[in-house]
């Protein structure tokens, strides 16, 4: 007898200390998202704008550079909202209810219309779902201030892959012409964050046709 209460003391002490383990991974885990957001969002608008606010300072602002410093500003602020956001929101949320609640929250802002169409009851690992969420807040962002959109689609798919598209009937743009200037529309960090999910970003748009991204997840 006491040799199996032994046993059941020590392990309970061997799942109390894995138990442990594990939850300083998660945390771990979500300090590291939380940090790359913060970097690949904010960070880089502030940065944007201390450079610009320099070049003002030296010689005076122009037109374009206000209307550039306050894009980077409110692109600054929307990713920091979304980031405290994300830490309110359930984490057993589904998908489609997340990706609805992101794109409604740009769209809204704006006066969008968003539509938003997939199942219900669709779950995905909370990393997967908070990195969708932060893609489609981008796409929205970027369809409405550089595309001028007034209407936005969100689909999620399920088969033998996930597949997420944002299109928009926005004014549309050159996709081979501005990929050394990626950054600028947020592409470079939206296929990041897909890559970091084993999935691939694809980025369809022409002159006056709109924009479709597809996101596709193992």
């Amino acid at each position: 007898l006491a040799f199996f209460l032994c046993l059941l003391v020590g392990g309970g002490a061997e799942i109390r200390l894995a138990q442990r383990a594990l939850t300083a991974q998660a945390v771990a885990a979500e300090r590291r998202r939380i940090a790359r957001d913060l970097h690949d969002g904010t960070a880089q608008d502030l940065a944007f704008i201390v450079q610009v606010g320099r070049r003002m300072i030296e010689r005076g602002p122009t037109q374009s550079e206000l209307e550039h410093l306050v894009a980077a500003a409110g692109h600054a602020l929307d990713n920091t909202r979304s980031v405290v956001a994300d830490q309110f929101r359930p984490s057993d949320e589904p998908l489609t209810a997340a990706l609805r609640r992101a794109a409604e929250e740009v769209a809204g802002r704006e006066g969008v219309r968003a539509e938003i169409t997939g199942a219900e009851d669709l779950q995905v690992p909370p990393a997967t779902r908070e990195a969708l969420c932060h893609l489609v807040r981008e796409a929205v962002t970027n369809a409405i201030r550089h595309g001028g959109a007034r209407s936005v689609e969100v689909r999620l798919q399920e088969g033998p892959e996930l597949r997420l598209t944002i299109g928009d009937d926005g004014r549309g743009f050159d996709v081979a012409a501005v990929q050394g200037v990626a950054g600028q529309f947020g592409l470079v960090g939206m296929g990041e964050r897909v890559a970091l999910l084993g999935g691939q970003l694809e980025v369809a748009s022409e002159p006056g046709a709109g924009t479709e991204v597809l996101v596709r997840l193992p």
